[in-house]
């Protein structure tokens, strides 16, 4: 289950899954070599049959495929240069740096976040299928969002960059319905798919998926007049080796046509998004805020 307790692995497990085919990325085209790795295996809960997760912008809408990728190259630092002896080439070169030579380049180090009004969401991973939510909860028995479509507003961050991370949107009933929810396919975080610098969105067509018939003695289907939990899922995807950070800002959130629900825009504040702290890697934070 989602939550009181984000085992994202048993995102699977209580409740129905629903093939996330209203997902889409908008604000650019994805080409067709853009790859998606799952972050678990498939699960328990009754699946119903949607259309491939889809990607829309200029240059048409080609599909999204999944593979997987390893992490980037380490960084080398250059050697420090040697002054050889001028009088006598032949001579033994000294072993102090040459004071009249340029410094050896440091490392590059992670960008600094440039945002304002917004939340950076991080997660630290040291192991493969590690991974946390982030989440707007809403009291039982929830929200009809069922009109609209959530828009999520993200960056990745320059230099983060890495096949092997993945992001994954999430809409979720609450415990009366066993947790039931849409989820959509996990989006690698790559330069392809997260351009350096642009807000990419990540919608979510929660009116795609009406209320099915309940039926007694069988596992309910999701409910998308009673939605209590909207988020995101950070993490590594099971080819990961090493260790590093998952991070993501979010500018905004959208919640469609819901009256009741107004967008996050995190202009003072996180709004109300939060960590679900159930068996999350070691180190991981709530959303930082930039105002």
């Amino acid at each position: 289950m989602l939550s009181p307790a984000l085992n994202v692995s048993s995102l699977m497990v209580m409740g129905s899954l629903v093939a996330l085919g209203a997902c889409s990325v908008d604000e650019r085209s994805l080409p067709a070599s853009a790859a998606e790795s799952s972050p678990s295996g498939g699960g328990s809960g009754a699946a119903s049959s949607a259309p491939a997760a889809t990607a829309s912008g200029s240059g048409g809408s080609p599909g999204v495929s999944e593979s997987s990728a390893a992490p980037g190259s380490p960084l080398v630092t250059p050697p420090v240069a040697v002054n050889p002896s001028a009088s006598n080439p032949a001579a033994p070169q000294s072993s102090v740096p040459d004071a009249s030579a340029p410094p050896p380049e440091a490392e590059p180090e992670a960008e600094a976040v440039t945002c304002s009004g917004c939340v950076e969401l991080r997660v630290p991973v040291t192991l493969a299928s590690q991974m946390a939510g982030f989440q707007f909860v809403f009291p039982a028995p929830g929200e009809d969002l069922g009109a609209g479509r959530i828009e999520w507003r993200v960056q990745m961050l320059p230099g983060d960059a890495n096949a092997a991370f993945y992001v994954l949107p999430y809409v979720q009933n609450g415990m009366d319905l066993l947790y039931a929810g849409v989820y959509g396919a996990s989006l690698p975080l790559t330069e392809d798919n997260f351009p350096a610098g642009q807000w990419v969105s990540l919608s979510v067509d929660v009116s795609a998926y009406p209320p099915e018939p309940v039926v007694p003695g069988e596992t309910p289907g999701f409910d998308n007049r009673l939605v209590e939990r909207v988020g995101l899922v950070l993490g590594s995807n099971a080819e990961f080796v090493g260790s590093g950070e998952v991070r993501l800002l979010v500018d905004s959130v959208g919640f469609g046509a819901a009256p009741s629900v107004p967008d996050a825009t995190f202009a003072t504040s996180t709004d109300g998004l939060e960590l679900n702290a159930y068996q999350v890697p070691p180190g991981t934070t709530d959303p930082v805020h930039y105002p």
